[in-house]
């Protein structure tokens, strides 16, 4: 572009519809007392959580998302062949490749989509919303199907009472396209601190430790986490991160009318001590929008990034701003590897304009 060539305009991106979706066996607390040394009481008071949804043995990430997909499509009246592009969010990839995208791709018949994974964890919708909206944004693509997926239960130490009593499975997609009016992504915040890495990761699997027998034995290819370090890192900073997104999209507090925090990557909603974070930000003035928190206590974020928050306009609630707060417990850096194991805090926030 030469000196004083104008720019094309960038243009506005909105999310025309949402899908999700959960496998439909659930696992109870009362299922998971006679697994490990807990209790339903215990589960609950520090995470909310009463149910998840768990894969079976016969289904794969591009399983659940291929059927969220199929659910935005229909709602968007999008046919599969009208998709530029297909972005996946996972870190539990059917396998390393071909990409969970380019199967997905395949499943629906969606032959003229370019398709590719990101790998960020528990912001991984965030990250592949953001990745889809640029490509609108900037001409390169008009349809883009994004998916958030997760099979967490898979690489789930279930003899680990901390971290078991946490995940579950699930996806969530949605598809954007050129805003047509005032509906649109106002604003979107990506960050990553690598730095704490070590909070939430999963050790072995990957080219810095191929799975081995003693990597095995030592349980080290299943999720590994210090919970209450990763739980303090992101209540000191979602308060900043929700201001910052807030004053980004022209949004004032008493305008927000839905917070919802999405947890870890296999947590669907925001249990207890995750509304104590919820409770923190609207205490400090952030909004007086009702927090997504009254919903049922199962499955995976991805599906409560993609769904939850957009459940508020699907049903016809006529939300006017949805501040979608990913408070990234446990995200990775965009070069992190293997599943959870490059993974860091992230701290992602969207705030979208319903329709």
């Amino acid at each position: 572009m030469t000196t004083g060539e104008k720019r094309p305009p960038v243009r506005e991106v909105r999310i025309v519809s949402i899908g999700s979706y959960v496998p439909p066996k659930v696992l109870t607390n009362a299922d998971i007392e006679k697994m490990v040394d807990t209790s339903d009481e215990w589960i609950v008071t520090r995470t909310g959580i009463s149910e998840r949804h768990v894969a079976d043995e016969t289904i794969a990430a591009s399983d659940l998302g291929v059927a969220a997909a199929r659910l935005a499509l229909e709602r968007a009246g999008v046919s599969p062949g009208e998709l530029d592009a297909i972005v996946v969010a996972t870190v539990t990839p059917d396998m390393d490749f071909p990409s969970t995208a380019c199967i997905v791709q395949a499943a629906l018949g969606a032959t003229r989509a370019f398709c590719f994974d990101v790998s960020a964890g528990c912001s991984g919708f965030l990250y592949a919303t953001q990745v889809g909206r640029s490509l609108i944004a900037s001409g390169i693509a008009e349809t883009v199907l994004v998916i958030g997926v997760e099979v967490l239960t898979k690489i789930t130490d279930w003899t680990d009472r901390n971290t078991c009593v946490l995940f579950g499975d699930g996806a969530g997609a949605a598809i954007l396209r050129p805003a047509d009016g005032e509906h649109r992504i106002l604003a979107l915040r990506l960050g990553a601190d690598g730095t704490h890495g070590s909070l939430i990761e999963l050790p072995a699997g990957g080219s810095r430790e191929p799975i081995t027998h003693e990597a095995i034995d030592q349980r080290r290819h299943f999720i590994r986490m210090k919970g209450n370090e990763v739980f303090r890192l992101g209540v000191r900073t979602m308060e900043e991160v929700a201001r910052a997104t807030m004053e980004e999209a022209g949004v004032t507090s008493d305008q927000l009318a839905l917070v919802v925090a999405a947890d870890i990557d296999a947590v669907d909603v925001v249990g207890e001590e995750r509304l104590h974070a919820v409770h923190a930000v609207r205490d400090q003035g952030v909004g007086r929008a009702e927090a997504g928190a009254g919903l049922e206590f199962d499955a995976h974020v991805a599906r409560a990034v993609a769904g939850v928050a957009g459940e508020a306009f699907d049903v016809g609630h006529g939300a006017e701003d949805v501040l979608d707060l990913a408070r990234d417990f446990l995200l990775h850096v965009a070069g992190g590897s293997v599943r959870i194991a490059r993974g860091n805090v992230e701290l992602v926030a969207l705030v979208a304009l319903g329709e």
